[in-house]
């Protein structure tokens, strides 16, 4: 069961706090402030609506957040168009 007790949530980092990680300004470097910031928004958000999840009442553990927050990223920064062929003759 999910630990959905302030402390818990209160427990998790800020979006400053992790900006301010090494890793984090890796990301900044390769993806740019705002995408990383909205990332770590992103999965923040996720994080409280799940209320803590496994990670209990000391909040989410650094890796997890790392891993998260670039496969978050990565998804964003994945085009949505795709090269399709028509082949209904019409020139």
């Amino acid at each position: 069961m999910s630990d959905r007790s302030p402390a818990a949530l209160a427990a998790l980092p800020s979006v400053d706090r992790v900006l301010r990680t090494q890793w984090a300004a890796d990301l900044v470097e390769a993806f740019g402030r705002s995408p990383v910031t909205a990332a770590i928004r992103s999965v923040l958000a996720d994080v409280r609506a799940q209320g803590a999840g496994a990670a209990g009442p000391a909040g989410i553990d650094d890796s997890i957040l790392r891993a998260r927050v670039g496969d978050r990223l990565e998804e964003m920064a994945r085009p949505s168009l795709r090269q399709v062929f028509n082949l209904t003759g019409t020139v």
